[in-house]
Order: structure tokens, then C-alpha cells, then sequence
């Protein structure tokens, strides 16, 4: 029971830490810059990087620069929309364990084995977004840009989904109840 209850928990946590802020980007002066959610950043329809490759040419660059630094940040944006979906994916997995433990009314040592293994790689994945959002420095011989960054709730309930879920895998290796 205390098995089933800690897995679909973490399961909670995991979907909240989809969609709470993953962390909060402040200028220097200290107004926030953006704050968004994983769920956010992985749906939403990348920005066209035509309108970043004009105004690059607009302040100087060649054509051909201009098009090469576009390509470069969306070439970044992608990669980064991929690595959330990376580290997101314990957790979605969690999720339907949940439902599996939850249809069947109990959870064996299979599926104990399978949330302790999901828990460890969401505290990995946890690891990575604490490295991932960290300060962001652009320095370019114009601009400099100095972003603040603090780390949101979801990577906390990243966290959280991780410790529940391999707590409640060892309590079903075990076969705790209370």
C-alpha cells in the first residue's frame, strides 16, 4: 500500500515539475528576463531564425555570417528542446507506472525493481537541470549580456518524483506495509 502510494506520488511530481518554471532568468538590475516550464519550452513551435539573421545583418554582419548564426541558435534551440525531452522521460515513464500499479491494485518486486531504476534517473536528471540552468554569459565584441539564473520549483519536483519514486520501489522490493 505504502509502495503504490509513494510511486504515484512521484508520479504528481514528476507531472508538476513538467509544468512548473524550470528556473528564472534575471537581467542585472534584477527584473526577470523570462521563466518558463519544460512543458513550455518542448511544445511551443521554435522561432523563426529569419528575423534574428536580418537584424544580425542589419548591425554589420555579412549575409553569410548573419545565416550562420542563425542557423547556430536554432541548431541550439533544438538541442536543448531535446535534452529536456531526454531528461523528462523517467518521469513520464513514472507516470504510467503509476497507472499500471494503480489498475492492478499492487505492486510486485518487478515493478519496485522498475520505480527505484526510474527514481535514480530522475535525480540524475535533476543533477543535469541544476548544472543545465545555470548563468548564462553571451559576450560578443557588441553585445554583452549577462543573464541570473536561479533554478525553478519543477526541478525541485524533479527531485522530489526521484527520491518518492525509489523509496517507493524499495519499499516494494521489500515489502513494507503499514
Amino acid at each position: 500500500m505504502i509502495a503504490r502510494l509513494l510511486v504515484v506520488l512521484a508520479a504528481l511530481a514528476g507531472i508538476a515539475a513538467l509544468v512548473l518554471p524550470l528556473g528564472a532568468y534575471r537581467s542585472p538590475d534584477g527584473k526577470l528576463a523570462t521563466r518558463a516550464s519544460a512543458l513550455r519550452i518542448i511544445a511551443e513551435r521554435p522561432p523563426d531564425p529569419t528575423p534574428l539573421a536580418q537584424g544580425a545583418h542589419d548591425l554589420g554582419l555579412s549575409k553569410a555570417d548573419a545565416d550562420r548564426l542563425a542557423h547556430a541558435v536554432d541548431q541550439g534551440t533544438a538541442a536543448y528542446r531535446g535534452l529536456l525531452i531526454g531528461v523528462f522521460v523517467p518521469a513520464t515513464l513514472l507516470v504510467l507506472l503509476a497507472f499500471v500499479v494503480l489498475a492492478r491494485r499492487q505492486m510486485g518486486r518487478t515493478a519496485g525493481a522498475l520505480a527505484i531504476v526510474l527514481g535514480l534517473a530522475s535525480l540524475a536528471a535533476f543533477v543535469v537541470l541544476l548544472l543545465l540552468v545555470g548563468d548564462l554569459d553571451v559576450k560578443d565584441t557588441a553585445v554583452t549580456l549577462k543573464l541570473e539564473a536561479t533554478s525553478g520549483a519543477g526541478v525541485y519536483c524533479l527531485a522530489a518524483a526521484g527520491l518518492l519514486a525509489a523509496l517507493g520501489g524499495a519499499a516494494a522490493v521489500r515489502h513494507v506495509e503499514f
